[in-house]
């Protein structure tokens, strides 16, 4: 692990000095130089880590990586500390937009990023010129607190605060930042972006402005989708979900004197054992029923099922966080095959959505795999999109020397057309290529000698044979004899 000493010093002294004063929530504890990383050895990491996408990542930007210890509040309003972790670009003398992401369902303290260092995210976002926080969450990490599972305003505010500290260690460390902030994440992490986007218009528009949102298969609806699964006698792949929820919300809003209550024997007494922080879904998932319901004592769940006004059933209706009306844009992204955290999901907040007056609001399915499976390509599509928004979505004039410009496509995402554009520099052949992700060619739009000027070129979503491809992730390229660069494009259906 190689870092600055000195950097180290200079940062604690200004947070020790900071914090001679009352500590708020967003308020630095500590940021410690976790690690760093050339370009090359992301890049190199990448394409040995992520084989199944044969993708030219593109990856420009040296990155710094801090572990942030800040100032937030638990469920009860009370002054706590929570972790995380920030990837900082280096190298190019730019203003930075900023990326909160949001990682999936963990149930081990260690399982974080504080903990571990450098993963796929921060490399690939930070490689890519976005300064990106990653919160651990409440209960995770440094904080020794039940995690408050699936439970919004806690979710949202340790995503708050942890933004907060995150731009007052740039200012410190005089990144300068481009004042765009984007918001991503997946399943229990689209659960909690969406809680944080809502959270952060609803209460904060006069402090933070979120440009762009990317949740990705949340389980934004509890109290219909979510529990109506949940509550249904069939074997599910992750059973750990279920007391996790319960557990959580009882330590949240003590809805039972005791697991006895709720819980037939052993699980009464093992389960909640198995959920302090030191053990693995996995493991958990090993004493599990196949039948998440099983775990139940059969009176409850008909109590559950037939009164609308059980107090399971109240806090989770009250921790839905679809029923509001995004300002900012944002694109929900899921997999119709999501056999863990339904697609009806997303469905039932773009409905609300689109029903309530929200104007910036998209939404991308398609058969991509089970909630695992779709997880890659629905990140990837997201960041794409993301990145059109960005002012700094124009790597391109960045990474291409001198002889073109690639814009970013417009729209993205699109259907059933969009405009490729590039500005060429000089007399050059030049070809434009769509690839799918796997690196194979689908169609070739452009192959010749081409004068210097802005050019563009629309493509119809069609194969080098004129047929229609299928909704998903794409790839375009241009390419001269000594240059190249791509971008990401999404086709909607």
């Amino acid at each position: 692990m190689k870092y600055n000493k000195l950097q180290k010093i200079f940062i604690l002294i200004i947070l020790l000095n900071g914090l001679q004063f009352a500590q708020e929530p967003g308020d630095l504890f500590l940021a410690d130089s976790m690690d760093f990383m050339t370009a090359e050895e992301i890049q190199s990491e990448l394409e040995g880590e992520i084989e199944e996408f044969d993708l030219p990542w593109n990856i420009e930007y040296d990155v710094s990586l801090y572990r942030l210890e800040y100032y937030t509040t638990d469920p009860w309003d009370n002054l706590t500390i929570a972790s995380g972790v920030l990837a900082v670009p280096g190298g190019v003398n730019q203003n930075y937009p900023i990326i909160s992401f949001q990682h999936g369902t963990v149930l081990k303290r260690t399982s974080v990023a504080s903990e571990n260092g450098f993963d796929l995210i921060s490399m690939w976002l930070g490689g890519r010129g976005n300064v990106t926080v990653i919160p651990d969450f409440l209960g995770l990490g440094i904080s020794q607190i039940f995690h408050p599972y699936m439970v919004s305003r806690p979710s949202a505010t340790a995503v708050v605060d942890m933004i907060r500290a995150s731009k007052y260690l740039c200012d410190s460390l005089n990144v300068s930042l481009s004042g765009q902030l984007f918001l991503a994440g997946y399943s229990e992490g689209g659960y909690v972006t969406m809680a944080a986007h809502k959270y952060i218009e609803e209460e904060l528009s006069s402090e933070l402005t979120v440009t762009a949102s990317a949740p990705c298969a949340g389980p934004y609806d509890l109290s219909s989708v979510m529990l109506n699964l949940m509550l249904t006698p069939e074997p599910y792949g992750q059973p750990n979900y279920l007391p996790y929820t319960v557990l959580a919300y009882n330590d949240v809003y003590s809805i039972y004197s005791s697991p006895a209550e709720f819980f037939i024997a052993p699980y009464d007494s093992l389960l909640p054992l198995l959920f302090d922080g030191t053990h693995s879904a996995g493991e958990v998932n090993a004493v599990m029923p196949d039948i998440p319901l099983e775990i139940f004592i059969p009176d409850i769940v008909t109590e559950i099922l037939n009164n609308e006004d059980h107090p399971l059933r109240i806090k989770l209706e009250e921790n839905d966080v679809y029923q509001w009306v995004p300002q900012a844009p944002m694109t929900l992204f899921h997999s119709n095959e999501d056999e863990l955290v339904p697609v009806q999901n997303a469905l039932n907040a773009y409905e609300y959505f689109i029903e309530h007056g929200a104007e910036n609001v998209q939404i991308y399915t398609e058969d991509l795999g089970s909630h695992v499976e779709a997880a890659g390509v629905l990140l990837l599509a997201a960041a794409a999109w993301m990145e059109e928004i960005s002012s700094l979505s124009s790597h391109a004039t960045i990474i291409t020397p001198k002889i073109f410009t690639l814009y970013q496509n417009y729209p993205n995402p699109f259907n059933p057309s969009t405009t490729l554009k590039y500005n060429l520099i000089e007399k050059a052949h030049l070809s434009l290529t769509i690839y799918d992700l796997l690196g194979k060619e689908i169609n070739q739009l452009v192959n010749s000698i081409q004068n210097p000027g802005n050019k563009s070129i629309v493509w119809e979503g069609t194969d080098s044979f004129g047929r229609s491809v299928s909704a998903g992730v794409y790839l375009y390229q241009v390419r001269t004899e000594e240059y190249s660069a791509t971008k990401k494009i999404v086709l909607l259906k």
